[in-house]
């Protein structure tokens, strides 16, 4: 048994306390690992923690931050999800799992599991598959 370190990426703080106390006792339950967690909130953040030559993690959770639930207003092209970079950025880094949630729809965004894992990603979930 050991340490794993995560970062966990999120715009929402409460969101994320939500399903890391789940994944904390899951995690522990099934592995006996304990999980050590670093939590940001913009994907230039996450982009700079994966870069640290100290920032060593073995697991990488992002959500997908699609820009209509950050910004109302935002024009129709730009609701690309962000969470995309942050994954492009993660898949550089060896041996990091790299796992994307969203809590987008599929009928909204019917590609957005393919473009996840395209990404880099090597799980994708939609958060109401993790409740």
């Amino acid at each position: 048994m050991g340490n794993i370190r995560v970062l966990f990426l999120d715009n929402d703080k409460n969101m994320f306390e939500i399903f890391w106390d789940s994944i904390e006792s899951n995690w522990r339950d099934l592995y006996g690992d304990a999980l050590e967690c670093d939590f940001v909130q913009s994907t230039k953040e996450a982009r700079n923690r994966l870069e640290m030559p100290t920032g060593t993690y073995q697991m990488f959770i992002a959500d997908m931050l699609f820009p209509p639930l950050l910004k109302p207003g935002a024009e129709p092209e730009l609701h690309e999800p962000l969470g995309i970079d942050a994954i492009k950025a993660a898949r550089k880094k060896e041996k990091l799992l790299i796992i994307a949630i969203s809590i987008g729809s599929s009928q909204l965004y019917p590609n957005l599991k393919e473009d996840a894992l395209d990404a880099g990603a090597h799980i994708f979930k939609y958060r109401g598959e993790l409740a």
